[in-house]
Formats: C-alpha cells, sequence, structure tokens
C-alpha cells in the first residue's frame, strides 16, 4: 500500500512539475492542471529498482514519471477526439486513421520537424547539445503502403529503444509524444521531493487527521522543488515559497 501521506505529496509534486512543463512547451492544456481535471491518477510506494513511480492522465494527455522525478514521457490521447492528428472524431483504428492521414497535405517538412523537437526538449531542459553530440538523430516521416503520411518522428540514438524520441503532427505541428527513456541528458530535477523515509513513515490514520494547514506544511516540508505561484494545486501554499524552479 502507498502511504496516504506520501501519495498526497507525491501526487501535488508531479502535478506542479506537469504544470512547469505543460506552460513551457504550451500544451493544449488549461494551465494550470488541477487535480480535479486528472481522469486518472497513479502513485506507487518506491521501490527498487523502480524507485518512483508515478502518472496523471487529463482528457487529452498522458504524463509519467519514472525511476526519477523527472517527467519522462508525455503523451497526447487520441481518443476520443483524433483533431490532433487531422482526421475526424470516431472509433477507428490506427491503421483506418494512417490510412485518412495518408490522404492530408503536411503542412510541415522534415527540417520543421527537427526544429520543433529539438526547441521542445530545450524548453523541457534537455541538454539538446549534448545529447546531439552523443546520439545521432534521424528524422522518419511516417509511411503507409507507399503513401507518405503527416506524421513525424525525431529520435535520438541507435540502440532498438531511442534515448529521446519526439512525435508530431504535420497535419497540426502538435506534439503527439516526447519521450526520454534516457533521461540523463535532461537538467530538471531528478528528485522531486526529500526526505522520503520521513514521509513514508507518517501513518494513514495520522495524516487522515491533518488540518489544511498541516497538509500545506507536508508539502513545504517534503517537495523538494519550488515552483511560480499557481503551479502548486493546493491553496494553502504561499506564494512566498514557490519561485521559478532552475
Amino acid at each position: 500500500m502507498t502511504p496516504l501521506a506520501y501519495k498526497f505529496v507525491a501526487l501535488t509534486a508531479i502535478l506542479a512539475e506537469i504544470n512547469y512543463c505543460a506552460h513551457n512547451l504550451e500544451l493544449k492544456e488549461s494551465v494550470p492542471i488541477k487535480l480535479t481535471d486528472a481522469t486518472r491518477t497513479l502513485v506507487e510506494r518506491p521501490i527498487k529498482p523502480i524507485e518512483f513511480l508515478a502518472s496523471i492522465d487529463t482528457v487529452d494527455y498522458s504524463f509519467t514519471f519514472f525511476r526519477s522525478g523527472r517527467l519522462r514521457f508525455i503523451t497526447r490521447l487520441d481518443a476520443p477526439s483524433r483533431e490532433s492528428l487531422g482526421v475526424p472524431r470516431g472509433d477507428i483504428s490506427r491503421t483506418e486513421c494512417l490510412e485518412e492521414m495518408s490522404h492530408l497535405k503536411s503542412t510541415i517538412s522534415s527540417n520543421d520537424a527537427y526544429r520543433m523537437a529539438t526547441n521542445w526538449l530545450v524548453l523541457m531542459n534537455v541538454d539538446v547539445k549534448r545529447l546531439e553530440t552523443e546520439q545521432p538523430h534521424q528524422i522518419i516521416q511516417q509511411v503507409l503502403d507507399t503513401n507518405t503520411v503527416p506524421l513525424f518522428y525525431v529520435k535520438w540514438g541507435t540502440n532498438p529503444i531511442a534515448a529521446v524520441d519526439v512525435m508530431i503532427s504535420g497535419v497540426t505541428g502538435e506534439l503527439l509524444h516526447l519521450r526520454q527513456e534516457d533521461d540523463s541528458y535532461s537538467n530538471r530535477p531528478k528528485s522531486l521531493l526529500k526526505d522520503i523515509d520521513k514521509l513514508l513513515a507518517i501513518p494513514d490514520d495520522e495524516f487522515l487527521k491533518y488540518s489544511p494547514t498541516e497538509k500545506s506544511n507536508l508539502l513545504v516540508q517534503f517537495m523538494a522543488v519550488q515552483y511560480p505561484p499557481g503551479f502548486v494545486d493546493f491553496p494553502g501554499i504561499s506564494a512566498t515559497n514557490h519561485t521559478q524552479p532552475p
């Protein structure tokens, strides 16, 4: 079981990190995202080798943290709406979706896709210069049979699983996914929490008795990163305690 106090602080911390990144990336989300906007949340008790596992889904995006406190996977959810791909709503298969997309003209080129991908990585505080030096990149446009599809993949790394992978809609120019399989190139904080053992030791029955002020104090005590006002979804947090993160 995941202790309630840990779950409370971890959810608040990852949501603040999501809001920071979503704001920088200018995702088509209403920022700040609040916990009430989440359609699914997951926080697992930290165990080795996973150490940290948490995620939040909204109607349009999925945000996943794995092994570290870095936001490693951002995925545009294409159901029930596929507007980001440029095709109509409807319950259709991926192949059918690609078939429909193959009749659409891309509004961006491969060079545009590369430029957009690297810009997004910079906004996510990824060390693009080191990534480019150590991981060769490739730009792939989706092909269906003999038809090109306005769907671009910009990948860094030659292993079967790319170190960093960005997918872009050539129809709308939207970020469809950003995956950091290797997050060592990220300069975002590796841990969003501190004194985790103390946080895990708080009994559930004790936490359930906490007042809003005591819960707010928990966040100040155990969150390792400070954020701009409004990014933390808890009204008891003072703006003076949360400034721009590094």
